[in-house]
């Protein structure tokens, strides 16, 4: 069978059978595409670290006969181990891999998506507290063609003195605009600032920005909300992220 290879991220896994198992991949150069890693569950394996959720893998595959490729090979460039052994830590790399599988079309190849998703990965690994989950949302919605505006009104291009947000709006619109969707929301007068912040912030400047912690999970729900109705689709792990913080004694989203 002909091989090849490809830069990827493992965004889920499913069993296959009693030993294999279907992988999920977000790479570099070929876009999201599924493969199977054969007798990957086997204790005998040696590809069974290799494939785990979140890692950053160097792959050789060979085409198969149906639509499922075959992993030949695996090395492991970043386990990315943080991401296994905190539960917040976890619970945001599976809503960005979520994400990303929501947004991407299969054997559509996006490097700028790719180094964005591992770029993020690695900021979380890193840091537990930077604002990584919203700041990607942004950056990624934007590739995906749905950037929100947030400076000016999405709907009439004046100055927002009285902030509300609407998602099938666009963003951020005034207060008049705010009139054509029921649904829209009206911000704290600091979130405009801080939207704009995440939205213009580099993978190195992120850590250092001033956002309120409460503020910061307005924005990052909103965000959620955002990515939900632009990329359509419901997101599982805003569910479990909210669990996770009731269970270790945070404030949930609202």
């Amino acid at each position: 069978m002909p091989v090849y290879k490809a830069d990827a991220i493992v965004l889920r896994r499913r069993p296959l059978g009693e030993a294999d198992r279907v992988l999920t991949l977000y790479t570099r150069e070929w876009g999201k595409l599924s493969a199977v890693a054969r007798g990957v569950r086997k204790a005998t394996s040696k590809m069974a670290g290799g494939l785990e959720p979140f890692e950053h893998v160097r792959l050789l595959l060979a085409h198969g006969r149906g639509s499922l490729d075959v992993v030949a090979q695996v090395e492991v460039l970043d386990a990315l181990a943080p991401l296994w052994t905190d539960l917040r830590r976890f619970g945001a790399a599976a809503l960005l891999a979520e994400l990303v599988d929501a947004a991407t079309p299969e054997r559509e190849p996006h490097p700028e998506i790719f180094d964005l998703f591992l770029e993020a990965l690695v900021l979380l690994a890193e840091d537990a507290a930077a604002p990584v989950a919203p700041w990607f949302i942004l950056q990624l919605v934007a590739l995906a063609g749905f950037q929100p505006a947030l400076a000016r009104c999405a709907v009439c291009a004046g100055e927002a003195r009285t902030p509300h947000w609407s998602h099938p709006l666009g963003g951020l619109v005034c207060s008049r605009c705010a009139g054509r969707d029921p649904a829209a929301v009206r911000l704290r007068p600091e979130a405009p600032r801080m939207l704009r912040a995440l939205g213009e912030a580099g993978a190195g400047t992120l850590a250092t920005l001033d956002i309120d912690a409460r503020a910061g999970e307005a924005l990052r729900e909103l965000l959620y909300r955002y990515a939900e109705h632009r990329l359509e689709v419901q997101l599982r792990a805003t569910a479990v992220l909210g669990q996770l913080r009731v269970a270790l004694g945070q404030s949930p989203q609202r």
